[in-house]
């Protein structure tokens, strides 16, 4: 989980099997009214099994991230405070 805007994000991360070193990372979210649990974590072990790590969460009010009442506002600062996170991971 991460914070956007004041709310708490929450996601999973998918990382390649094996190895200490870091990895190239994808960020993924859904459509208008997608939870993370649809078709996402098919497409994020693929990126896995690949090598390259993936995050998937859920938008600010969807799923299971916390309520916000900048819901619509929210989605593009989500995708970059996403980004953020997984650049601060060592």
């Amino acid at each position: 989980e991460f914070q956007s805007g004041g709310t708490t994000v929450r996601g999973h991360l998918y990382l390649p099997e094996g190895g200490t070193r870091r990895h190239p990372v994808v960020v993924m979210a859904g459509g208008w009214c997608y939870v993370k649990e649809l078709v996402q974590p098919e497409y994020a072990r693929v990126f896995a099994d690949a090598g390259i790590a993936a995050l998937v969460f859920d938008y600010r009010s969807f799923g299971a991230s916390d309520h916000s009442s900048t819901m619509c506002r929210s989605r593009r600062s989500n995708a970059y405070d996403s980004m953020v996170m997984m650049a601060s991971l060592p």
